[in-house]
């Protein structure tokens, strides 16, 4: 964080991992308010009475919600009170039990932590579980044990946190929304990193040994059943992602300072290395950079269809690949975070000035400010999104939800 107030690329982390982006932090905290977006590019403000509040999301005097649009949108922007965490990494946001958080709290961990390089968490970071409640409420639920990492997705059976252990090795568990309890699910003498959860259960992660730099992909699938991916060259494979199906695999495969964005069916280690398709992210890349690229493309959500998404510092915006078929798509400069809503062709996106629905045609794209300010989408269902929006050591939270064109 600089001495402005603005969190700067490298010191934001998003679900465990660091998100590169540049988010100023001032809001004005209301209840529940509906904006609705017009072709003639004003704001329109419905009856206040049905509302508990109606104001601008901003502190600059006259300047309005909304700056530009192209199309019709209308939304409600429920917000509760702010939760503190370490100021360092976002949280995981579901849709669980009507909505619960699961947010890192004490002095961050090291980017050697967070990289799995390694290092041990603090006896006093650990993991603080919130319900979303009536009334702007946010209601602690649990508070983990200390020496936990967040891990980079969620299911709604729970939450995946990480451990790295004394003897250099780590561990991968599921923790219950309720807090209750944490199953080990990967617990062993290797470095256990970056695991994604489907919502089936199936599991896929990073392992290496303690004495190696290298990570190979590993399965464990929802019967308990327990596979892995060789990889006889000098690759290591990292932050692995799976489809909402849970068939379908994201990786990154690392080389010498490169790194490769992969795509191909998980049905077994034959169809994988089949169907696998490669496309070149980077030139200029460590496990650090690499870490910071991604943590930004999913929020701990699976990817539209075929599509992946990564921050590039070359380009210095979110870069779009579609494996199916093979096509690069970059969206607007200066965009540091998105999630596809609806379809591949649509996008929310973050930038330092605000929240945008990004719409992606053959020839064009089209850009329509939803909120100027900098949320983060961190999970979505049907119509609803959840939003994060950090500030110092403090996390604010929102519920979006359309209520008439589809985004």
């Amino acid at each position: 964080m600089s001495s402005d107030g603005l969190v700067t690329p490298g010191s934001l982390t998003g679900g465990g991992w660091l998100l590169g982006t540049f988010l100023c932090t001032t809001l004005i905290l209301g209840c529940v308010s509906t904006f609705e977006r017009s072709d003639q590019s004003r704001l329109i403000l419905p009856d206040t009475q049905d509302f508990e509040t109606v104001q601008r999301i901003d502190s600059t005097p006259g300047l309005p919600l909304v700056t530009t649009t192209s199309m019709s949108t209308s939304f409600t922007l429920r917000r509760w009170k702010g939760i503190e965490f370490d100021g360092a990494t976002l949280p995981l946001l579901n849709f669980s039990d009507g909505g619960r958080v699961a947010i890192q709290t004490g002095p961050p961990p090291s980017m050697a932590v967070r990289c799995a390089l390694s290092g041990q968490c603090s006896s006093e970071t650990g993991i603080s579980i919130y319900r979303l409640g009536e009334d702007r409420e946010t209601v602690l639920v649990h508070e983990t044990e200390g020496g936990l990492l967040l891990g980079r997705n969620s299911n709604q059976t729970g939450f995946l946190v990480e451990r790295p252990n004394r003897n250099g090795s780590r561990s991968i568990g599921i923790a219950s929304w309720s807090g209750e309890t944490i199953q080990w699910l990967v617990q062993d003498e290797h470095v256990n990193a970056f695991g994604w959860l489907a919502e089936n259960g199936r599991l896929v992660y990073s392992s290496r040994p303690v004495d190696s730099t290298e990570f190979r992909l590993r399965v464990i699938e929802p019967d308990g059943s327990r596979w892995s991916i060789p990889e006889a060259l000098p690759y290591s494979w990292i932050f692995p992602i799976l489809s909402s199906c849970g068939k379908d695999l994201f990786a990154i495969r690392q080389g010498d300072g490169y790194a490769d964005a992969t795509y191909g069916a998980l049905e077994d280690l034959i169809s994988f290395r089949r169907s696998v398709s490669v496309r070149r992210m980077s030139d200029r890349v460590d496990l650090v950079r690499i870490t910071q690229m991604m943590s930004t493309a999913t929020a701990g959500m699976p990817e539209a269809e075929s599509v992946l998404t990564w921050y590039s510092y070359e380009l210095g915006r979110m870069v779009l690949w579609d494996a199916g078929s093979d096509e690069i798509q970059l969206l607007p400069e200066e965009t540091v975070s998105a999630i596809p809503f609806g379809s591949k062709f649509n996008w929310l996106a973050t930038t330092q000035d605000g929240l945008d629905r990004v719409t992606l045609f053959v020839t064009d794209t089209e850009v329509d400010r939803l909120i100027d300010f900098p949320w983060i989408a961190r999970a979505k269902s049907g119509m609803q999104i959840l939003l994060v929006e950090p500030r110092g050591k403090k996390a604010e939270l929102a519920l979006m939800e359309f209520t008439g064109s589809k985004p």
